[in-house]
């Protein structure tokens, strides 16, 4: 492994920039990433009305559910029994709103970033004209600029987006003179293609006749306990989506659960398609009827439509379409494993990271899935992809003794996936 990733030849280095994780820098890098991937509410104009909306419905419902507790007369109306559920639903949706927007953000953010790998540690970036080099105490990587997707620029510093919905965090009180923010701007949208930074370009960048490849980030071959290499074919990627699904949504893992929460959501699809027949048909007959109920059975009708095409019938096609804009489609994807670290290398990018970066293991009938802590998917690894004499049972056995949290699914992604 490479004494010190960010050192490559002077011409080849652009800038530089530095900053210390502490709480408040990695409130900023999350806000900021969540608002350049389009995930945010931090806005005033979006996050005012659900804080008024949020507390009026958290009043209401606790008025309604006072009366109805403490009033007899009240609990002996018609419907009163009625009022009061839906009250509950409002006060449950009341108190999620506000401790979700409110309240609550400060102690999550508390807790994610005690369990954030980088917490308290110093970052150095370096920018060559042909990728980004990063280095910390726990981790180092170098990532070609094609596989950033975007920058976003604030009033504090710049995003580099990527996929599934990522950032690479730049304050601008970190950058290193001469490379200031209006330099870091326009070298970053000459090289990013849907950069949104509005600066005018400089003279920072210098000829790419001065950057080279450097070796690539490689671990000691006597530390290297084992190691996997496959291609990202589509066969491949749907493996690996449907390994990241299995491990992290329930309907996916078991068949019972499947049965019952996919079996749920067509009996609502049935039921609101009943419930709107019904209605029209009491409505040619004269009858009065309600339009709230209707109304109620075509939201029902559409949420569950919605979910049933989404995360059943049309998961195959979605999972093509994901492999036909990954930036990964068709490269050759490695991992080797040592006791201190997991090391990554595809086309666009290597990483270095110790095993504190994982939040846990899933071992699965054909492979194994790692979680990371800094993204919301997983690194697969399946059996195929194992360089002897390290074997399924041998990563078990490391890999159970390198994370706290390991499971044992007993699924084969694979079996899932079939040809795509």
């Amino acid at each position: 492994m490479s004494e010190n990733p960010t050192a490559e030849p002077p011409g080849a280095i652009v800038g530089r920039a530095d900053f210390w994780y502490t709480e408040d820098e990695f409130a900023r890098a999350e806000r900021r990433v969540q608002i350049a991937n389009g995930r945010s509410f931090d806005g005033w104009v979006v996050r005012l009305p659900l804080l008024v909306l949020g507390h009026f419905l958290l009043l209401f419902g606790l008025a309604v559910v006072g009366v109805w507790l403490g009033s007899a007369d009240f609990r002996n109306r018609e419907k009163s029994t009625g009022s009061m559920v839906v009250a509950l639903g409002f006060l449950v949706a009341g108190g999620w709103i506000v401790d979700r927007w409110l309240y609550g953000r400060g102690r999550r953010l508390r807790k994610r970033f005690r369990d954030f790998p980088l917490a308290g540690c110093k970052v150095e970036l370096a920018f060559t004209p042909d990728r980004l080099l990063t280095r910390s105490a726990k981790s180092e990587g170098r990532t070609l600029w094609e596989l950033f997707t975007g920058v976003f620029e604030s009033r504090d510093g710049l995003v580099l987006t990527y996929p599934p919905g990522q950032g690479t965090w730049i304050p601008k009180r970190g950058l290193q003179p001469p490379f200031d923010a209006p330099a870091v701007a326009a070298f970053l949208k000459s090289k990013v293609g849907k950069g949104r930074a509005t600066l005018a370009p400089t003279d920072a960048e210098p000829d790419p006749a001065t950057s080279r490849h450097d070796p690539p980030i490689a671990a000691d071959p006597a530390r290297v306990v084992g190691s996997a290499s496959y291609r990202f074919t589509a066969d491949e990627f749907a493996a690996a989506t449907w390994a990241t699904a299995i491990v992290t949504v329930p309907w996916y893992r078991s068949r019972l659960w499947g049965l019952l929460y996919f079996g749920f959501w067509h009996a609502v699809l049935i039921a609101g398609l009943g419930i709107v027949v019904a209605w029209a048909d009491l409505r040619g007959q004269g009858e009065r009827v309600s339009g709230s109920t209707a109304f109620f059975a075509v939201m029902a009708i559409y949420l569950s439509a919605l979910i049933l095409w989404a995360g059943l019938y049309a998961i195959d096609r979605r999972i093509r379409g994901s492999y036909r804009t990954s930036p990964l489609a068709g490269d050759e994807y490695a991992v080797t494993f040592t006791p201190e670290r997991y090391l990554i290398h595809t086309r666009l990018g290597e990483a270095s990271e110790t095993w504190d970066f994982l939040r846990g293991v899933v071992e699965l009938r054909d492979g194994f899935v790692l979680r990371p802590k800094l993204s919301p998917g997983g690194i697969w690894v399946p059996d195929h992809a194992i360089h002897p004499p390290f074997d399924h049972q041998a990563a078990a056995a490391f890999l159970g003794s390198k994370v706290g949290k390991y499971r044992v699914v007993d699924r084969a992604a694979r079996k899932i996936a079939g040809p795509v």
